[in-house]
């Protein structure tokens, strides 16, 4: 048996892509404008009788590892293309088939296509929404156009409101949004915008699609991402504790309760439009070394035996084997040397420590410091930063920067 399933899964999350095809031309969009064009040669919607050969395999395989939650996200493109009424159907089907003890549905969309109709289907099979937004119409209307660069953000902020009022309601389990980190655009404005004008009480945000091959463009840095996460924390902090929830804060917050479990066993499988079942399409940064893993149908395999291929260990081998520069981190175990898709380069693969790693320590040191001056006890963050990570360099950090002048004697 491999490592993965040695160590077992709480939760699968499947990422099924309904549709091939996007109503929005996002020029930041990995997916579409990442340098991979295998899309084209795939159908633009699923067919039912695909999604339920999928139903099958993910019932099965649940069911043969022990599975006891499965995570159902509708992805794409853009997944509301489906249109409702088939949409409805596949709900129908997964829900069917699908025995595991716990079944969870979401769906990422660009917001544009939403609807009374939509928010009635979402209703009905218990939906939790999510929409990708860059913010207030300055900045949204920039990247986020269609085919013809007409501007989106009033179609999106009509349906973004329409889940919200479903979800206050009690209508729908769930609404948030996720928003790409952009430095041209001022972090805060984009989270005030989210609160005060949308209603957003749930947010996530994300670093760019980059790798060490790509690079930053001329005049970013780590740094900068880092100090923009480091804005909405404060703001959340100062505002917003109990009020909003922010992915990224939340993180790292309960990172700090000693009762907390830092990496849940959750394993990610994306099934294209076609049934083929492939890894996390996240990697698609690292086009290089993901362009070569094989597809294969979900007919044609189980579920147990998707897990034993190959890549499987080869991608937890690179989780676990760290760049010699996270070796000392003291946020090395948490961070966990970043999204495995920033580490990459062509010249080293996966050694190598995140692009993003100076900008994760700024937002990191911040909290620490931030929460130190609010009143948490130094000596806490020390026991739990060191039981993670038994490096010097947390008792460093504490006293030249989150609570300088005293000294953490180490047990």
């Amino acid at each position: 048996m491999n490592t993965l399933l040695q160590n077992g899964i709480n939760e699968l999350q499947v990422i099924l892509k309904l549709a091939e095809r996007c109503n929005l031309a996002c020029s930041y969009c990995y997916y579409f404008y990442g340098g991979d064009d295998e899309y084209l040669n795939r159908p633009p919607l699923i067919a039912m009788e695909t999604v339920s050969q999928v139903a099958k395999f993910i019932e099965q395989g649940a069911r043969d590892i022990g599975i006891p939650t499965v995570a159902v996200a509708f992805h794409g493109g853009e997944p509301l293309l489906l249109k409702p009424s088939r949409f409805d159907k596949a709900c129908e089907i997964l829900r069917n088939e699908i025995r595991t003890p716990k079944l969870i549905l979401t769906v990422q969309t660009n917001g544009t296509l939403l609807s009374e109709r939509w928010v009635e289907v979402l209703a009905k099979h218990q939906v939790s929404v999510g929409v990708s937004i860059d913010g207030p119409p300055e900045f949204q209307n920039v990247y986020r156009v269609d085919h013809k660069g007409r501007q989106s953000y009033d179609a999106v902020a009509r349906g973004i409101r329409l889940a919200v009022k479903a979800k206050d309601e009690d209508r729908l389990p769930g609404m948030g949004t996720i928003s790409v980190l952009n430095t041209k655009f001022d972090a805060v404005t984009v989270y005030r915008h989210l609160r005060d004008e949308l209603g957003i009480v749930q947010q996530s945000y994300l670093f760019p699609d980059i790798n060490w091959d790509t690079g930053f463009p001329d005049g970013e840095s780590a740094r900068d991402y880092g100090r923009m996460l480091c804005s909405i924390f404060d703001e959340w902090i100062d505002n917003d504790v109990g009020h909003v929830r922010v992915h990224q804060i939340e993180s790292i917050i309960n990172m700090f309760r000693a009762t907390s479990s830092i990496h849940g066993r959750i394993q990610i499988i994306v099934i294209q439009d076609t049934g083929e079942v492939a890894i996390d399409d996240s990697y698609m940064t690292a086009l290089q070394w993901q362009k070569n893993i094989p597809k294969v149908h979900v007919s044609r395999i189980t579920l147990r035996h998707h897990f034993e291929r190959p890549i499987f260990e080869e991608i937890e081998g690179y989780l676990l084997n760290l760049a010699s520069r996270c070796q000392r981190c003291a946020w090395r175990q948490y961070c966990n040397g970043g999204d495995l898709e920033n580490r990459f380069s062509s010249e080293n693969g996966f050694d190598n420590e995140s692009i993003f790693c100076e900008g994760l320590k700024v937002f990191y040191e911040h909290v620490a410091e931030r929460l130190v001056k609010d009143g948490y006890p130094p000596r806490l963050i020390y026991d739990r930063l060191n039981d993670l990570s038994k490096t010097l360099d947390v008792r460093c950090f504490l006293e030249t920067r989150a609570y300088p002048g005293t000294k953490i004697v180490a047990p």
